[in-house]
């Protein structure tokens, strides 16, 4: 156990180092991906309820507002089409950047566009999302299925029994099938995890099937899924941090609104929220850099591709 430990924390380490010395990179990176990404988000979800909006504003009600949100759901299947054929690309050119990064090569942020540059690259890249995406699918969809079934099941016979649910029973029900459905899935969330693998063995044949490569890079961590939820559990206190940032930033910014009246409070309420916008870019960008290039390693390293790093750095 203690070796497991070790082993862990000397990639850790390692990679901490290498991310810290190309910290630069690191942000600027996942700053460039996140803005077709918010935008392609953005997208979406006026797809969803920008006709909603707006006929609500024109003060249409009921059967208006039903068919234009059935309409919109119709048309989300493209968009999120769109998004897994522009996401694929670029999440291809970061997981690039990492791995060169965790290789110890200085892997420049236009490693992000790469895939778009070439034609196999970029195939490449849209047959990992949407492989990632259909594996992550089947393995989520039995057990939200039965998370539902025994949702509404639970509720027709509390109501066919003759039992008057509380607005406070209902509440605790559902919180109680919540918890325990997120608890289902915290194995699932990890199987689905080892998959990104396959982003390293396609990086180094793009003509690999995308289905063979998830399936080959998940296999180097069967027998090692306990020791992948440790890593995942030992960045805890980094993703608190991130919150407690947000989380602090949002509140002086409401602090400022609320409480500072005029102009005053109305400048502190945009610095607030700036300063947590680019306070959250870097922590981001470093936790994404961290994470990613470990995760790369313990791949490595359950591999046999890296020399033994039970051993301590001297």
């Amino acid at each position: 156990m203690h070796d497991r430990v070790q082993v862990r924390k000397t990639i850790k380490r390692q990679c901490k180092r290498r991310v810290k010395e190309q910290i630069g990179r690191c942000v600027g990176i996942q700053f460039l991906y996140a803005v077709p990404y918010f935008l392609l988000v953005l997208i979406l979800y006026l797809t969803i309820f920008g006709d909603l909006f707006v006929l609500y504003a024109n003060g249409y009600r009921g059967n208006a507002l039903s068919m234009a949100m059935e309409r919109n759901l119709n048309s989300v299947w493209l968009v999120i089409f769109v998004m897994l054929v522009v996401t694929g690309p670029l999440m291809y050119g970061m997981m690039r950047f990492y791995i060169g990064l965790f290789r110890g090569e200085e892997p420049g942020v236009s490693a992000l566009f790469q895939p778009f540059t070439s034609l196999h690259s970029f195939w490449a890249g849209v047959r990992m999302e949407f492989c990632l995406f259909f594996r992550q699918l089947l393995w989520s969809v039995l057990p939200t299925a039965l998370f539902f079934f025994v949702g509404m099941g639970l509720l027709v016979n509390a109501v066919a029994s003759g039992h008057y649910l509380t607005q406070t029973d209902l509440t605790v029900a559902v919180a109680v099938l919540y918890v325990f459905y997120q608890l289902v899935l915290i194995p699932i969330r990890i199987k689905v995890m080892t998959y990104q693998a396959g982003w390293v063995l396609i990086s180094e044949h793009e003509a690999l099937g995308a289905w063979d490569a998830t399936r080959d890079g998940s296999g180097v961590f069967h027998g090692h899924y306990g020791k992948v939820l440790l890593f995942v559990l030992s960045f805890f206190w980094w993703y608190v941090l991130s919150g407690l940032v947000s989380g602090l930033c949002w509140l002086i910014a409401m602090f400022g609104f609320v409480f500072i009246p005029g102009a005053s409070g109305f400048v502190a309420f945009l610095l607030a929220l700036a300063a947590g916008a680019c306070l959250g870019v870097v922590i981001n960008g470093f936790l994404a850099a961290y994470i990613n290039t470990s995760f790369i390693g313990l791949f490595e390293f359950y591999a046999g591709r890296t020399q033994d790093v039970s051993q301590p750095e001297q």
